[in-house]
């Protein structure tokens, strides 16, 4: 088990502050939202997929068990439950490679939470609808997840 630092605290109360900013945001859509919402859209973010409202809830349901289940498995996984070609945590016995990778899926865990979030607004938001994909805020939060998993990635893989 791993033992938490200040930063993985602070981390770890702001995935908390997303999580209930994500089910406040989606319980005031659900609420005022019709009973058929858009949930898929095109390119340009016209759309093109129809579901019921209750969606608005399942989706902060999904991302509060997807939370749950890295933060479970980054706190009591021998290797924080991150796997990096040709290398194991847990056999460079580092508390530094150990640390890394926790706040990695830390990391993750936020850019999930905020992934939601996006797909919650555009879903419930009639005036996003129509909202070109690259002026959605969802393709900056996956650059962003790209560019820490890479930034991590190499801090790890650089300790001997």
């Amino acid at each position: 088990m791993n033992k938490y630092d200040k930063r993985d605290i602070i981390v770890l109360t702001a995935e908390a502050l997303i999580a209930i900013a994500m089910w406040v945001l989606a319980i005031a859509l659900y609420a005022k939202s019709q009973q058929t919402i858009p949930l898929h859209f095109d390119i340009c973010g016209k759309p093109n997929g129809w579901g019921p409202r209750i969606v608005l809830l399942i989706q902060p349901l999904l991302a509060t068990v997807m939370a749950v289940v890295i933060e479970l498995q980054a706190r009591f996984s021998k290797d924080c439950g991150v796997n990096f070609p040709g290398m194991k945590i847990a056999s460079k016995q580092s508390p530094l490679a150990r640390t890394l990778a926790r706040r990695l899926c830390h990391m993750l865990t936020i850019f999930i939470l905020l992934i939601f979030i996006s797909l919650i607004m555009q879903m419930g938001i009639p005036a996003l609808h129509g909202l070109p994909a690259w002026k959605m805020p969802i393709i900056y939060i996956l650059a962003a997840a790209v560019i820490t998993t890479i930034f991590y990635a190499r801090r790890i893989s650089r300790l001997k």
